[in-house]
């Protein structure tokens, strides 16, 4: 039996939006809608007409509200929503997934579209020349959203001077857990104590370098020089997710006279994942972004002549791995144009 499992079931393991310590109060923050942009003018009256609001602050990302309570706090970033306008900086503005996901289709399936050689075997732009019958199909995979049940949340405590930090979270990553905080605040990595908590599903939405839900509640305990606990709401975090990215795909087969599969070709137009939630691994792994491209391999079946072609594609929206990374969305491509390969030859 798993060791924690008792805990689960009666109710007392404890998760990072349980915790609470002496002197604890509560932040909330209203994010840019676009990633890159920043808070421009903040009207700050309606925020603070509560008496239970003890700071607005401005952020590099948004605009922080710390208060008594945590109802308090979420009524006053609700309060901000109208009151804040954003530079146009990011390059998501007016950005349409729709039209995008199109676009990406449409350029994964024009082969004069300039393309990045992920994986070859043999010689398939050759044997596409020589062979008898060609199948072709295309595939579009949507964003997707973690759905994590426990929502984002991180309790911080800065020392008064700022030379160290007290850490309550559950995070996939404690590496990044513990160095992202320690950036921000120009201290040592051991000059930050991280309590690693239960997580309520993480799936790949807490694994982030920049941990974005630690830093928020690290960035408004240096401001007001107390404990404080961020918390998302659902809606915060659909609003600002992080999801697993658009994909269009383009496949083609092709057969010899016998029917038998020779050729495989693969084109993935993909917004970028590892560039954007991890670019120290992005830049460790030669500039290959492996998270989006991942699955598109045919290890297990006897094809001679295979080619996986990226098309490297950047909307500025907000991404992460999900679960299975890239696979969940190549492996659908794969394992269904397969069938549909089969299907044509009557099997």
């Amino acid at each position: 039996m798993r060791v924690e499992l008792p805990r689960k079931v009666d109710g007392s393991a404890v998760y990072g939006i349980d915790v609470q310590v002496p002197g604890m109060v509560y932040g909330a923050v209203l994010r840019a809608p676009v990633e890159g942009s920043v808070p421009d003018k903040i009207d700050e009256a309606k925020a603070k007409a509560d008496p239970a609001v003890i700071a607005v602050i401005r952020m590099p990302y948004g605009v922080g509200v710390v208060a008594q309570t945590a109802w308090a706090a979420f009524a006053a970033r609700q309060a901000l929503i109208g009151s804040v306008t954003w530079s146009r900086t990011g390059t998501a503005w007016g950005f349409d997934s729709d039209k995008g996901l199109e676009s990406f289709v449409a350029d994964a399936k024009n082969l004069a579209r300039p393309a990045r050689d992920w994986s070859a075997q043999g010689n398939a732009r050759s044997a596409f020349q020589g062979a008898a019958t060609m199948v072709e199909g295309e595939y579009r995979c949507d964003y997707a959203y973690h759905a994590q049940m426990e929502p984002l949340n991180a309790v911080a405590s800065v020392a008064a001077g700022g030379d160290a930090v007290e850490i309550w979270a559950g995070t996939q990553s404690q590496t990044t857990a513990t160095e992202a905080p320690a950036k921000l605040l120009g201290i040592a990595r051991d000059k930050v104590k991280l309590h690693d908590l239960l997580m309520g599903g993480g799936f790949g939405r807490r694994g982030n370098r920049d941990v974005d839900f630690i830093i928020d509640a690290v960035m408004l305990s240096k401001e007001v020089g107390r404990p404080v606990k961020v918390m998302w709401t659902r809606e915060d975090d659909v609003h600002n997710g992080r999801f697993r990215p658009l994909s269009g795909h383009y496949l083609r087969a092709g057969l010899d006279p016998a029917g038998k599969l020779i050729a495989w070709h693969h084109r993935v137009a993909a917004d970028r994942i590892t560039p954007f939630m991890d670019p120290v691994r992005f830049q460790q792994g030669g500039g290959r972004d492996g998270m989006v491209m991942a699955g598109t391999d045919l290890r297990g079946y006897d094809i001679p002549h295979q080619l996986v072609e990226q098309l490297y594609r950047d909307t500025g929206v907000r991404t992460n791995p999900l679960r299975g990374i890239g696979v969940t969305a190549n492996k659908f491509a794969t394992e269904a144009f397969m069938d549909e390969v089969a299907r044509k030859r009557g099997i």
